[in-house]
């Protein structure tokens, strides 16, 4: 079992993980939590398993963490400043229910009975293992207010429950093979917001695609939908009416006040703009129903008490007229001092000596009211005595200036200060009366009703992608239909970077064999195929349009893939033991409900181990009840697999739950030309073009043909003749012949452009040799 709590900084807001029930097999809700919350700390009890701890910071350090350290590793030898452990007591039920009936949080009543019942409201008791998450993360952050940048009186302004339940479960290799963020758009990156590349119209994730959010706070948003695919029908219909109704036809600086005030304003807006097409829109609906009263009430006192106007001015919180009288009296006092100090200054100059004709009175920020003369000599005539008047206290000289204290300026600064630090006082007063009135009363409704437009933007811009790239609305079936059914899909991402797309079907369902096993040769378009039809359904899942022209599709439980293997040597695993890991996850936890992606699995090993595996594989799958059975797709490069099954595997079996499918192709002028196409035939297991494709891929001619020599010398299980060319003595002194006529033709006739069009030819040649 599982239960965690977390703290946004940024937000002021608490999630809550409740009990679940957790693999040991893939840890997939903790995954799934890491990868939500990216967490900057990670609290746990000293009584962890070791294990799990290691799985822990394998995910806060994004796989850098060697899993298969010393056994012996204590706990205290592996902590660090990311991974905080904590005393047993620190998670009792008791201690936490306490801290959690104590915590500030915002909008809790005064009163402490009332404040007691409101948090027992929001906080289920009966989930302990949350309760004692929570309590802890509370306790943390009162003893680490420093560590955490947090002030001294920090408030929670909001509490919320994510929900697993109705999560379709990737796993991170599956969100790397199909491209839905890139290495600095992923959600453990610090810094993961980023915009789409909208220069040049690509885009090299699916996030990159779908992200044009007008706000950052809408991009984080989106990030948490397609770290989130959901298997709530409700959900994804929803989302798919906003997008129809899109393609078918809306102690704080002053900055934060105004973007603040802003906010509320635009809040409020989109609210009643969404409530004249709430009868028709399940989110809209939602939107109106979040536009409450208090939003109202809270631009009223904004707008009412802050007068942005000067307050940009002067980079300060202004309090607007007529809100305080004794603020207003103050503020008249200041607004007048041009003509105290007029007069004083008259009064000045009655007391100076008479060859000083001319002074004024000017007040310093900081430093406060000095008498002002300007010198009555040439500066080189200015003696130390000229600057001693009587009862004037010298202070600094600037320019063709001297200022000077008098005792008019003592009681002006006196004066004049105390009426500034009146107004600054108030004004801080009102400015703080007006933040707790906003964090107790208001902040949570526009908390909730700005999820509900982050989700909108992020909705409008699935609209606007849906436009541009010709996309369509699924039609989502519950679970049990097991059904996918793709007509003519397409790469979402692939197609972008050629001129023509071609598209393929694809149709799994219990009356169309789930299991398709596709062969081809390389670089015919296998694996876009695999990953075309693993996004079209990722991509129903987040309540986004697909490229298709009709997509049939029941909710998923899983998306299994084995795409692709990242060997790192802090998990001390080679890539076929990361292709077995993944193989292992599919095979125990998949469904009817799962998807599994196995692109030439078996290859990290010898061929014939390979090979058995992936048969055993088939057949554990083939031998479930159909109502077990998920859909399968296979590609490999073992041409012998379909007449393998055949001979293990009972026909009638065979033919109901596995189709063998092909990738098209042309042999022209002794040229492969791929057609892209997936076809319902076998691949002749006999005909292979690897030697080809190398050849078209760059490698020497000569390497190209030795490997046919020696594969035709096997096959005819003959005897392979040595080479008895020293390839690689003729090479060297090619280049030497080459580097000699170069000189001989620089130094002699000079280089001609027939001389320099022969050169070229030599050096090609050289690089990739016609005779030797």
């Amino acid at each position: 079992m599982l239960g965690a709590a977390s703290y946004n900084r940024h937000q002021s807001q608490i999630h809550i993980l409740y009990d679940a029930m957790e693999s040991n097999l893939d840890y997939k809700i903790l995954n799934t939590l890491f990868m939500q919350i990216k967490p900057v700390h990670i609290v746990v009890c000293n009584l962890i398993n070791g294990t799990f701890l290691k799985i822990i910071k394998q995910l806060a350090y994004d796989g850098k963490i060697n899993m298969y350290a010393n056994s012996s590793t204590t706990v205290n030898s592996i902590l660090d400043e990311k991974i905080h452990v904590l005393p047993k007591w620190c998670f009792k039920f008791k201690t936490c229910e306490q801290l959690i009936l104590s915590m500030p949080l915002a909008s809790a009543p005064k009163n402490k009975e009332s404040r007691i019942r409101y948090i027992r409201s929001l906080v289920d008791f009966t989930q302990e293992l949350a309760v004692c998450a929570l309590g802890a993360l509370l306790y943390f952050m009162d003893n680490s207010l420093e560590r955490l940048n947090l002030p001294s009186n920090f408030t929670i302004l909001s509490l919320r429950i994510l929900n697993m339940n109705d999560l379709v479960w990737l796993g991170i290799s599956t969100y790397e093979s199909l491209q839905i963020f890139s290495a600095h758009e992923h959600p453990s990156a610090n810094n993961w917001i980023v915009k789409s590349n909208k220069d040049n119209g690509l885009s090299s994730s699916i996030f990159s695609l779908l992200n044009r959010c007008n706000s950052v706070f809408s991009s984080e948003y989106l990030k948490n939908i397609l770290a989130q695919p959901t298997k709530n029908l409700d959900v994804l219909r929803y989302r798919h009416e906003s997008i129809m109704v899109k393609l078918n036809g809306g102690n704080a600086s002053i900055y934060q006040w105004k973007s603040l005030y802003q906010s509320v304003l635009n809040a409020i807006k989109i609210g009643e703009i969404c409530g004249r097409y709430c009868e028709e829109i399940n989110l809209f609906r939602k939107i109106n129903n979040s536009l409450k009263g208090s939003l109202y009430n809270m631009a009223s006192s904004m707008t009412r008490i802050i007068d942005f106007e000067q307050s940009t001015k002067q980079d300060k919180f202004i309090v607007n007229t007529g809100v305080l009288p004794e603020l207003d009296e103050k503020k008249l006092k200041i607004k007048n001092m041009s003509h105290v100090l007029d007069v004083m200054t008259l009064i000045e100059l009655q007391d100076l000596p008479s060859h000083i004709q001319e002074c004024s009175i000017c007040k310093w920020p900081e430093l406060g009211f000095f008498l002002c003369i300007p010198i009555w000599k040439h500066s080189s005539e200015m003696t130390e005595n000229d600057y001693k008047i009587q009862n004037l206290e010298f202070k600094f000289q600037m320019a063709n200036d001297v200022y000077y204290k008098t005792s008019r300026c003592y009681e002006l600064d006196k004066f004049f200060g105390e009426i500034e630090y009146g107004i600054i006082k108030e004004e801080t007063q009102t400015m703080i009366k007006l933040t707790e009135l906003i964090t107790q009363y208001w902040i949570s409704d526009l908390h909730a009703i700005l999820y509900l437009i982050s989700e909108l933007d992020c909705l409008i811009g699935f609209a606007e992608v849906a436009q541009d790239l010709t996309l369509i609305k699924p039609k989502m079936l519950p679970k049990e239909k097991c059904m996918i059914h793709i007509v003519n899909g397409r790469h979402i991402l692939q197609e972008q970077y050629v001129n023509k797309f071609i598209p393929n079907n694809y149709n799994s369902s219990k009356m169309n064999q789930t299991i398709k096993i596709l062969t081809g040769f390389n670089s015919t378009g296998k694996s876009v195929y695999l990953k075309q039809v693993a996004l079209i359904s990722y991509l129903c899942h987040i309540g986004c349009y697909v490229p298709a022209e009709y997509v049939e599709i029941s909710v998923l439980d899983h998306i299994h893939t084995r795409i692709q293997s990242t060997e790192s040597v802090s998990t001390l695993m080679s890539a076929f033991m990361i292709d077995l890991k993944q193989m292992s996850v599919a095979v125990n936890e998949s469904t009817c409900g799962s998807l599994i992606i196995l692109d030439e699995f078996g290859k990290g090993t010898s061929e014939l181990n390979g090979l058995a595996l992936l048969l055993a594989s088939i057949s554990h799958f083939v031998h479930r009840p159909l109502h077990l059975l998920p859909h399968i797709i296979v590609s490999t490069h073992f041409y012998s697999l379909p007449n393998l099954l055949q001979q293990i595997i009972n026909t009638n079996i065979l033919y109901h739950n596995i189709k063998f499918l092909s990738m098209s192709y042309e042999i022209v002028n002794s040229e492969l030309v791929s057609s892209y196409m997936v076809v319902d035939k076998k691949i002749n297991q006999n005909l292979s073009m690897a030697h080809h494709i190398a050849a078209l891929n760059g490698l020497p001619t000569t390497i190209v043909q030795r490997a046919t020599q020696v594969l035709q010398s096997v096959q005819n299980n003959e005897y392979v003749n040595p080479m008895v060319e020293n390839l690689r003595f003729e090479l060297l002194l090619r280049r030497k012949q080459y580097i000699g006529n170069l000189l001989e033709h620089i130094q002699v006739d000079g280089i001609t452009e027939g001389i320099f069009q022969d050169l070229v030819d030599d050096l090609e040649n050289i690089r990739y040799p016609q005779k030797y």
